[in-house]
């Protein structure tokens, strides 16, 4: 979803004048404000999960390592954690990309004065205090009744500039490797099948065989029939 929010966002962006310093000034203050905003949401949301203190247990499965990465083809066995726990750990994933994001963005526009990722940052920010399952739980007062996506462990985020470009392989390569033992079989029961041709000429050779086999039978008989009318003439 956030991919359809970040193209009209730079299409946006290109329309705006930033030569002038009205325009660059009012970009400023929202992205500092969209920011502030995500903080606060944040830090409130750390008061209530503490404040709440759930003791129910989540189990929670391991972070997936790629192969060329090092992981491990032993699956980890899930990690058990209390809800408060999940809630933190999930909090401060989501204070870190904040965090990450005011500091990377604010360094490319101090550097080389670059004024899209700032709209762009600015119009996010709402889409991503929406977005956040906490916020839907602790705020809204949602439960994963309403919407199985609220229900911890929390699925995965999809999205991103990876699956714009075809990156989210994972379903394909599962499929690839579904069809490959497909393919194999059929490659083995055509190896093993004889073709027609090859049954045809199977075919023709008895039927010559048994074609020479009578010919040979007539020529006994005519000459066993040839000596015994000559025997007759003595």
């Amino acid at each position: 979803m956030k991919t359809f929010i970040v193209l009209p966002a730079i299409l946006l962006a290109n329309q705006l004048d930033f030569t002038n310093d009205t325009t660059v000034l009012g970009l400023r203050v929202a992205f500092g404000v969209a920011q502030g905003i995500q903080l606060l949401i944040a830090a409130y949301l750390y008061y209530v999960i503490t404040s709440k203190n759930q003791q129910g247990r989540v189990r929670v499965p391991p972070a997936a390592v790629p192969s060329w990465a090092g992981g491990d083809e032993t699956p980890a066995p899930p990690t058990e954690v209390t809800v408060c726990e999940y809630d933190l750990s999930e909090l401060k994933k989501f204070a870190t990309q904040v965090i990450m994001g005011l500091a990377i963005v604010s360094f490319i526009h101090y550097k080389w004065a670059v004024m899209p990722p700032l709209v762009v940052q600015a119009v996010l920010a709402p889409f991503n205090i929406w977005g956040l399952q906490l916020f839907q739980i602790h705020v809204l007062g949602k439960t994963e009744a309403n919407d199985p996506k609220l229900k911890r462990p929390f699925p995965a985020e999809q999205g991103g500039l990876g699956s714009l470009f075809g990156m989210g392989g994972g379903d394909n390569n599962a499929a690839a490797a579904d069809d490959t033992p497909a393919d194999e079989d059929s490659q083995e029961t055509t190896a093993n099948t004889p073709s027609k041709k090859a049954k045809g000429g199977d075919d023709k050779k008895p039927s010559s065989k048994k074609k020479k086999k009578k010919t040979a039978t007539t020529a006994t008989k005519k000459t066993k029939a040839t000596t015994t009318d000559l025997q007759k003439l003595d």
